[in-house]
């Protein structure tokens, strides 16, 4: 991708004002890039994995994720750079389930493996079913926040 800026410039010479038209390349950051990223924290069996699908699908980023038996959470993200550097933005999450407290990035050359983003589950895990749960039980408290309206008639 080619950005250009059009600048007026006076010339002497000339009454009217001329236009300088300068080009600068954007070509390197719409290079495909991979990260590898390792997620530290409060990050498992909260519903993390299901927000960061979620995020990374809206940025059109490619890759999986899947827990670790260190309690971490690994993440491979392909994209364009300035797509996965919101994703990373995105993650840091901090509230009264999530909580990050490091993540470790390692980048490495883009493969074709990747179509969508998906979870990988782990033997003994529950799934979608827990996600979906604690999505919804985060609405429900959302929408509920300033308690239940009782209706009279």
């Amino acid at each position: 991708m080619v950005q250009c800026l059009i600048q007026p410039k006076k010339n002497k010479n000339f009454p009217t004002v001329t236009r300088n038209l300068y080009c600068t390349s954007k070509t390197e950051e719409l290079i495909m890039k991979k990260v590898t990223l390792y997620i530290s924290g409060n990050v498992q069996r909260v519903g993390y994995r299901a927000k960061v699908i979620s995020i990374a699908t809206t940025l059109g980023i490619e890759g999986l994720i899947q827990n670790l038996p260190d309690g971490r959470v690994k993440i491979t993200a392909q994209g364009e750079q300035p797509e996965l550097d919101k994703l990373i933005q995105n993650i840091n999450i901090s509230n009264s389930l999530i909580n990050v407290t490091n993540i470790k990035q390692e980048y490495s050359t883009p493969s074709d493996d990747y179509e969508g983003f998906n979870k990988i589950v782990g033997v003994g895990e529950p799934e979608t079913k827990l996600d979906e749960a604690l999505y919804l039980l985060r609405k429900f408290i959302n929408d509920n926040k300033n308690g239940f309206n009782r209706q009279t008639k």
